[in-house]
């Protein structure tokens, strides 16, 4: 994870449209939701070129999207394009553009799930990537990452990373919008005020795991605090109170109306 309205009448096709449906992963053995646009598909070009299609429906514009076969299996890089579908659908980023999509990618360290490449300062353009694997996540607690429901482990690197596709702090660099930023930090500041007060006040620790959006979110600085709780925004049934926070701000700022 480094520094992805209608009339009645149309409502009721979508909805068919977006059915999911219960796939496995034989790995982990994790059920997971898997678009049937997806499921359907036999091989990585093809979940590729749906995923192509759909990013240019709801973006507006084309992205090159590739799966490496070598690279990534063919569960992983449905679950994801589930996600990264379900997402564009849902958010307009607006800050640079997605120019390309990569599932399956080589990464030099080993623990690295996903990444965004963005340099403002010669390009707009954003590259997504991300690569087969699990956060190790739980619906009730976070500890190294934030909260996650076990049916949606298999794509929370996705929403992660879209987060970052969402929106990176990049100081002076351009396209950055400081209300925005003022926002998450605004909330950032009162979470670990929050935690901090509850972790010095309650020597059980109890109190403060209410809070707590992971180590990996609490340490990282203000982009991986909003990607954290982001991802448990979108995936976990009770996400916590700055989770919340966090998601209710990104939808007010970036949700399509």
């Amino acid at each position: 994870m480094a520094n992805l309205t209608v009339a009645v009448s149309s409502e009721t096709s979508n909805a068919a449209l977006n059915q999911y449906r219960g796939e496995n992963i034989i790995e982990k053995g994790r059920n997971f939701l898997i678009d049937t646009r997806f499921a359907v598909l036999n091989t990585h070009e093809k979940v590729a070129a749906t995923l192509r299609e759909l990013l240019r429906k709801n973006l507006g514009y084309d992205v090159e999207v590739t799966a490496r076969v070598d690279l990534i299996d063919l569960d992983s890089a449905k679950a994801y394009a589930t996600e990264l579908e379900r997402l564009s659908r849902q958010y307009a980023p607006r800050q640079g553009k997605l120019s390309s999509v990569k599932l399956g990618y080589a990464v030099s360290n080993p623990r690295e799930l996903g990444a965004v490449d963005y340099n403002p300062m010669e390009n707009s353009c954003k590259v997504l990537s991300l690569r087969t694997g699990y956060d190790l996540r739980y619906p009730d607690i976070a500890i190294n990452s934030s909260r996650c429901d076990s049916k949606n482990l298999a794509h929370s690197a996705a929403t992660h990373e879209f987060a970052h596709l969402i929106y990176q702090f990049r100081g002076n660099a351009p396209g950055q919008d400081v209300f925005f930023e003022n926002e998450i930090e605004r909330i950032y500041n009162r979470y670990t005020d929050d935690f901090n007060l509850l972790k010095q006040t309650d020597s059980t620790m109890q109190l403060a795991a209410t809070v707590f959006i992971g180590k990996y979110g609490h340490r990282n600085g203000l982009g991986e605090f909003m990607a954290e709780a982001f991802q448990e925004y979108k995936n976990c049934r009770h996400p916590s109170k700055y989770a919340l926070e966090v998601g209710k701000i990104i939808d007010m700022w970036f949700q399509r109306r």
